[in-house]
Formats: C-alpha cells, sequence, structure tokens
C-alpha cells in the first residue's frame, strides 16, 4: 500500500477523530507504511494482522480493520462500534476504546466470515448492512 493510499483510507476511518491522529498518521515514513501493510496483508490470523498493522503511528483495530478491508474485502470486517453493536458486542464494551475492540475482533471476524459463507450476500454488502443496522438501532 502506498503512503497516499494509507493516509487517504486513515483519514475515512479517522474522520470524527482526524484532526488529533493526523500528526500521528503523517509521521509514518512510505518505506514504513509499505512494509508494515506488507506483512498484514501477507498474515491471515486476523490478530497478528491487526498487531503488525499496529505498528504504524495512529493505528489502532478500526483504522486498521479499514485497511485490512479494503484490501482483502471478503475476508475482513471493518471493526465499527456499529456494526460490533449489530452482532451483541454491548455497547458499554465498544465505547471503551481499542482495548476492547481488540478483544472483540476475533470472534467479530469468526461471525462476520460465518455469515458470508451461509448466505448469499457478499462481504462488503454485509460490512454495510451490519454498520447501517447498529446506527439506526444503537446509533446516538
Amino acid at each position: 500500500m502506498t503512503q497516499e493510499e494509507f493516509k487517504c483510507i486513515s483519514e475515512w476511518k479517522l474522520k470524527k477523530h482526524w484532526r488529533y491522529q493526523c500528526k500521528n498518521i503523517e509521521r509514518n515514513s512510505a518505506e514504513n507504511v509499505r512494509a508494515c501493510t506488507k506483512r498484514a496483508f501477507m498474515a491471515h490470523d486476523p490478530v497478528r494482522c491487526i498487531d503488525l498493522l499496529s505498528d504504524l503511528d495512529g493505528v489502532q483495530c478500526a483504522a486498521g480493520s479499514a485497511l485490512l478491508h479494503l484490501y482483502h474485502r471478503d475476508v475482513f470486517p471493518i471493526a465499527d462500534r456499529f456494526a460490533l453493536m449489530a452482532v451483541g458486542v454491548p455497547k458499554h464494551l465498544v465505547d471503551i476504546g481499542d482495548s476492547e475492540y481488540r478483544k472483540a475482533w476475533p470472534e467479530y471476524v469468526r461471525v462476520f466470515r460465518e455469515i458470508v459463507r451461509q448466505s448469499a450476500v457478499d462481504a462488503r454488502s454485509l460490512d454495510r448492512a451490519l454498520w447501517g443496522y447498529g446506527k439506526v438501532h444503537y446509533g446516538a
């Protein structure tokens, strides 16, 4: 992934926090972005992928999941508070932050993949549907 692609995706996912995260994201060199994303995109374990992407400044589980989803759309969902609540993660847990996202991430990936496997819906559509359902039913 190029540094520009990385910055664009990060800005999109972190739009509410961009003002605070921008400097962190911009600290990543093009070489480091390429190396970290290459290693993460080649890994298969969801936790390992997020851990590798977290080596980049400003990247936590939510932003890392967006990078993974846009690269491996058919394999990884985007970890978003609304989507997590749509599959049953309690609101008080997703509001805590990155540590709870990381705890929920492997199970969320498993559930997401199982729904995709059992249904006639593609992964991107499911990801958007879970976000939309969560936004409508649990949004502020």
